[in-house]
């Protein structure tokens, strides 16, 4: 019996996706009717069966079909329950790890492929079903597990994921310090991605800075690269929120909008990214700044190059958020009238730079200051701006650093 359901299960991934001489292989259109309809329950039942064999074949024969399928989400709405049953809870049932491994590759193959709506519907048994994956003591299914968070945080709504943040954030952080540097860069996407989908409040200071510390030490460059790239980020002041926030607005009916609603919704858009980068801002730039000292030439230019455009970034949407509707440039690149602020306005000209106060230093006198690479002259004014606004909160995490000396 067990070799029949095993040959069973074999021939029919053959002929629906191959083919032979006997056999055209599926369409598209036939491979969804045969696989969400009357295969969907004998799939399922598969799931659970005592060969390791059959249970591989099944889940190895839908993955191969989600690149055909014109709607795969259709087929994991019926899967996914049993998916949890054997991967969902603690301990495991499933005990083939390479079983274990196809499912969420598997999981994130559909996942690619779904829309907001589905994974929105999904989102609780898909974040049980990923956190048991992030805690697989496999490797590989780590890193696939890993790769289905990013997708899963790619798709979703910003928001969406906050209610089971916290329980896929205790599963991710440790892998960040995994012996496996792989496992560690798998880690880090999934994180990035879940990050900039949103966290409750108190998550990113109380659990996840303390544990991206070491990252700035990790032995491998790779992982170096990858922890630099995602603080950067987040700490972009949110400018792909912000980006996707315009884009939403412009789709949302121009033609009937009049311009001064459409800058007042760009301006609520940049200001609410404003206030979002003020609350990431205080934890992630200091971290980035280690960036700045690292050994690896490269890694130190880009970590200056990201907190430079992060202050470029911070000071435009300052300007966005500040500025009235009238004032905002238009589509002919008037210029913006100055802002009334309390930050220092700086420029350069002629090879000096000037500030508010009319003072003008000579940047042969910055560089006689040794600044180290990779600096070449003084931050720009964005970065100083930023650091000034920030200070009263960033100074009390330096002192309590200085005092554990």
């Amino acid at each position: 019996v067990r070799n029949t359901r095993r040959s069973a299960i074999s021939s029919l991934q053959a002929k629906l996706l191959k083919g032979d001489a006997s056999t055209v292989k599926a369409s598209s259109q036939l491979l969804q009717a045969v696989l969400a309809g009357p295969l969907q329950q004998p799939l399922t039942v598969l799931l659970s069966d005592p060969m390791e064999r059959c249970r591989l074949t099944a889940l190895q024969l839908l993955l191969d079909a989600v690149p055909i399928l014109p709607d795969p989400t259709a087929i994991l709405q019926g899967l996914l329950p049993q998916l949890v049953v054997r991967m969902g809870h603690t301990p495991v049932v499933e005990p083939a790890e390479e079983v274990r491994l196809v499912a969420l590759q598997f999981v994130e193959a559909v996942i690619a492929k779904a829309n907001a709506s589905t994974i929105t519907a999904a989102k609780e048994d898909l974040s049980l079903l990923l956190a048991h994956g992030l805690e697989d003591s496999f490797p590989d299914a780590k890193k696939a597990a890993a790769a289905a968070l990013a997708a899963l945080s790619a798709k979703s709504p910003a928001g969406t994921l906050e209610g089971q943040a916290e329980r896929l954030l205790k599963a991710l952080i440790p892998n960040l310090s995994h012996q496996h540097s792989k496992v560690r860069l798998a880690a880090l996407s999934g994180l990035r991605g879940l990050v900039l989908s949103g966290l409750p409040a108190g998550l990113l200071s109380q659990q996840l800075a303390p544990a991206l510390k070491p990252l700035s030490f990790d032995r491998a460059t790779a992982v170096r690269e990858a922890y630099y790239a995602a603080l950067a980020d987040w700490l972009g002041c949110q400018t792909v929120h912000t980006a996707a926030a315009a884009a939403q607005i412009k789709a949302n009916g121009t033609a009937a909008r009049t311009t001064d609603t459409a800058k007042a919704e760009a301006a609520h858009a940049a200001a609410a990214a404003h206030a979002s980068c003020r609350t990431y801002a205080p934890v992630l730039l200091p971290l980035l700044l280690l960036g700045v000292t690292d050994p690896q030439s490269s890694i130190a230019t880009a970590a200056l190059a990201a907190v430079e455009e992060a202050g470029a970034a911070w000071q435009g949407q300052q300007q966005s958020a500040t500025i009235p509707p009238q004032q905002q440039p238009t589509a002919q690149g008037s210029s913006v009238t100055a802002m009334e602020t309390d930050e220092p306005e700086q420029q350069q000209e002629n090879g000096q730079i000037r500030d508010s106060s009319s003072n003008f230093l000579s940047l042969a006198a910055v560089a006689a200051a040794h600044l180290p690479p990779p600096y070449q002259d003084l931050p720009n004014t964005g970065c100083q701006c930023m650091v000034a606004a920030l200070l009263p909160q960033l100074l009390p995490g330096i002192l309590t650093g200085l005092r554990e000396w």
